[in-house]
């Protein structure tokens, strides 16, 4: 276990270095700031018409984070721990130490899933901080429990690219085949309905089920299941690939 811990400690520093993710994080805290201040300069700008434009903005911001930001920066990751590695040959050096393939495999993954929960973390934080100033802190217990429920699917979709990384040769041609997955199961998920609900895709925004006005107990067990059957595959799958590769 502390091989493990040691491997995962390493292949989050990996990513922890790269400054691309701290650029995000900045990016995605500056967006929450300017979109407070705009609400507030709009309800400045209205108050003599009695309007007040007030603006939740943790949930406002989620459903880009789930559906664009985040799902970037896991393919992105995913693709700097597996395909970048494969590329420049440094893979080598860490199968040369006495740790299991398998450790290495679930540490980067977990690696992957850190990264991209920091990242949304400190954009509830950020947005957290900006609904005290626009009279919505009541919301931020709600939202937090939104944001963490969230991670789920997205610790799904670290697993398809891990395993989609698997069946490539370079970061560019992993990216680019990670992002065409991507968006073709979104795409078929708004153009044949019936398919919708069969796609993990379909349920970035996980929070909607749980915190809801009506649960259903029935429809969030086989969702839940769906989504379990979705990670146990991709895990299985992706691990057997990395497994099984020659380097």
């Amino acid at each position: 276990m502390r091989k493990f811990f040691a491997c995962l400690c390493c292949e989050t520093k990996k990513l922890s270095l790269r400054k691309k993710y701290t650029v995000f994080s900045i990016i995605m805290a500056a967006i929450c700031v300017l979109g407070t201040l705009l609400s507030a300069l709009l309800s400045k700008v209205t108050a003599s018409a009695q309007l007040k434009f007030t603006i939740n903005m943790p949930m406002t911001i989620l459903p880009m984070m789930t559906q664009f930001v985040i799902p970037l920066i896991a393919i992105m990751a995913a693709c700097d721990l597996f395909a970048s590695e494969y590329h420049n040959q440094t893979i080598k050096a860490q199968l040369m130490r006495p740790v299991s393939r398998f450790k290495i495999y679930l540490a980067k993954v977990i690696a992957v899933f850190f990264i991209c929960a920091a990242i949304m973390l400190i954009t509830f934080a950020a947005a957290a901080v900006c609904s005290f100033f626009s009279g919505t802190a009541e919301n931020v217990p709600y939202s937090l429990g939104a944001y963490l429920l969230d991670l789920i699917p997205v610790f799904i979709l670290i697993l398809l690219a891990a395993a989609l990384n698997q069946i490539t040769k370079g970061p560019t041609s992993a990216m680019f085949l990670c992002i065409v997955v991507y968006i073709l199961a979104k795409a078929i998920g708004v153009f044949v309905p019936v398919m919708d609900g069969l796609l993990f895709t379909s349920y970035m925004q996980w929070h909607r089920l749980w915190l809801g006005t009506a649960v259903h107990i029935k429809e969030l067990s086989s969702k839940t299941l769906l989504l379990l059957g979705y990670g146990v595959t991709l895990f299985s799958a992706g691990y057997w690939l990395f497994l099984s590769r020659e380097y």
